[in-house]
């Protein structure tokens, strides 16, 4: 089981009812990395993603990991992330049908890796896929699903 921490001095939080540690993954994803067999890190690589950012008026979607506390993704998580991105992108265009029965075509505009010095752009400075960035970046990102690369100069 993973716990949650104070994101300040990693300690592990503690719930002030029953004093037991604060579980920070859920039943479902302890049960997952707990399989045994094929089903182990030998052949499966397991990661969450984050946010998928679907701008259903505009009819476009990003994908967003966070990172709080200027932590990184691993090597397996940016390759299966890179993988889910590419794949995305492959399908970038198609017509797909939504809970609706409505057809629409979709546009994927990328995968975003935000990671936070703390953990919010409130509390602290912010980069977006390596490169630092202000929340102005970020609100515009959110707002148009566009790489805030695009905005440069």
């Amino acid at each position: 089981m993973h716990y949650a921490e104070c994101e300040e001095c990693r300690v592990p939080a503690i719930c002030p009812e029953c004093g037991k540690p604060v579980a920070a993954s859920t039943p479902f994803s302890d049960w997952l990395r707990g399989l045994g067999g094929p089903l182990t890190s030998q052949f499966i690589s397991l990661h969450n993603l984050d946010f998928i950012w679907h701008n259903y008026r505009q009819n476009w979607l990003i994908t967003i990991e966070e990172k709080r506390n200027g932590a990184t993704c691993s090597f397996a998580q940016r390759d299966t992330h890179g993988i889910v991105a590419q794949m995305l992108k492959i399908a970038s265009g198609s017509t797909v049908t939504n809970a609706r029965n409505r057809r629409m075509v979709i546009e994927y505009r990328g995968h975003y890796v935000t990671v936070f010095d703390k953990s919010t752009p409130e509390n602290g400075g912010l980069s977006i896929n390596g490169v630092r960035r202000t929340k102005d970046d970020l609100m515009r990102l959110l707002s148009t699903g566009r790489d805030p690369e695009d905005f440069d100069g």
